[in-house]
């Protein structure tokens, strides 16, 4: 392959002719398989935009071997190439280890991506990586930990700082509050103010009220009434504690990560605003409910983790509703119909899509299923290896 090397438009003629996955694959290995590449020619023959075809090919294909494989060369022979491009071959890899439960490889191979330019020159590849693997249960304090490590160099890049900031502290906030909670727990009691002293390092404030409102809504039983009295005059206390109670919820009946809990929520709250940003009703429509859905797909690409995790995620959300009295059983058993309809559609996506955010099938099952929606979708989940 050597030949190419000062040639690298006749390299890009040649790959261009192959049209099998096993003739990209066989050519991509011999091209990664000898030495350096040399500088510019990565660039010039246009290798990493023609190789996007046979990673998705293989991956559509669940064929994982051969993509661990390919991996390994690359980062082998071609350690300048997988610094500024490994986040690519990682992805795949990434997904197939985290839908076949296996979070140890998923970490080693995260360590590659978080180790190279992805954090700052492939942001939001990495990034979408990020938010799938926020909707594994368990993956909380790895994420706390990534997040610990790549936020001071993100912030201090003003180009990308603004636009991904409030992702990466909601996380550790949900986190955070969790490890509260667990503290809580085990001891009986809980001093919260460590827990939010953490947080300003992140650019969370937090006033003498706000800090007494989480520390006696992680450790009080519901009341509400304070809860309906905050949704007439303070939003922003509302939806506070409605997700703090949610996340203790999920947390103590179905082992479910305040991270998680808060990604349903996040998005349950975007479903439930309207224009003007205020709640004026908590019903749910298969209609309605599917719209919003589609608004989560563009022509640029779609956020498939969030589309899966709240289409599940919302029987959890009104099970709980109904579970504090917040809904009555009309609007609890009008709103499992409509997530059952979505249901249905979501488990007709293509394979490769199901199975890239099959993070569900890893939940406990939710306390309403009464037409099956939910196992059917888990049952049309392709299991690999």
């Amino acid at each position: 392959m050597e030949k190419y090397f000062e040639n690298p438009d006749g390299w890009y003629d040649a790959v261009q002719k192959l049209k099998t996955t096993d003739a990209l694959l066989d050519f991509f290995k011999r091209t990664f398989d000898t030495s350096p590449f040399p500088p510019d020619f990565a660039e010039s023959a246009g290798v990493m935009d023609t190789m996007f075809n046979l990673l998705e090919n293989l991956e559509n294909e669940f064929r994982f071997e051969d993509f661990r494989e390919l991996q390994q060369i690359i980062k082998e022979k071609q350690p300048e190439f997988y610094q500024k491009d490994g986040i690519y071959f990682v992805e795949g890899l990434l997904r197939f280890s985290l839908a076949n439960d296996n979070i140890e490889e998923a970490k080693k191979l995260f360590e590659d991506v978080v180790n190279s330019d992805a954090p700052n020159e492939s942001i939001e590849t990495f990034l979408d990586i990020l938010k799938l693997i926020s909707w594994y249960n368990g993956t909380e304090k790895w994420m706390s930990d990534i997040i610990h490590k790549i936020y001071e160099p993100i912030k201090n890049d003003s180009n990308i700082f603004e636009t991904v900031n409030v992702d990466l502290s909601e996380y550790l906030f949900a986190y955070q509050m969790q490890l509260a909670y667990q503290d809580f727990l085990e001891k009986g009691t809980l001093d919260i103010i460590p827990y939010l002293d953490y947080l300003k390092t992140f650019d969370f404030e937090f006033d003498e009220e706000t800090k007494q409102s989480f520390q006696k809504w992680l450790v009080s039983p519901f009341d509400l009434q304070e809860l309906m009295s905050y949704q007439l005059s303070n939003q922003r206390y509302f939806s506070s504690m409605l997700i703090t109670y949610f996340s203790k919820y999920l947390f103590d009946a179905k082992q479910t990560s305040f991270i998680v809990a808060s990604n349903v929520a996040a998005k349950m709250f975007e479903f439930w605003h309207d224009e003007k940003r205020q709640i004026k009703s908590f019903e749910l429509t298969g209609k309605k409910f599917d719209k919003f859905l589609s608004k989560q797909i563009s022509f640029m690409g779609g956020d498939y983790a969030s589309i899966f995790g709240v289409a599940v995620g919302s029987i959890y959300m009104y099970d709980f509703l109904k579970n504090i009295d917040f809904i009555d059983n009309k609007t609890h058993e009008n709103a499992c119909s409509g997530i059952d309809e979505v249901l249905g559609m979501v488990s007709k996506m293509n394979k490769t899509t199901i199975y890239r955010n099959s993070f569900f099938k890893f939940w406990d099952k939710p306390d309403t299923d009464s037409n099956g929606a939910f196992q059917e979708l888990v049952s049309s989940v392709k299991l690999i290896g």
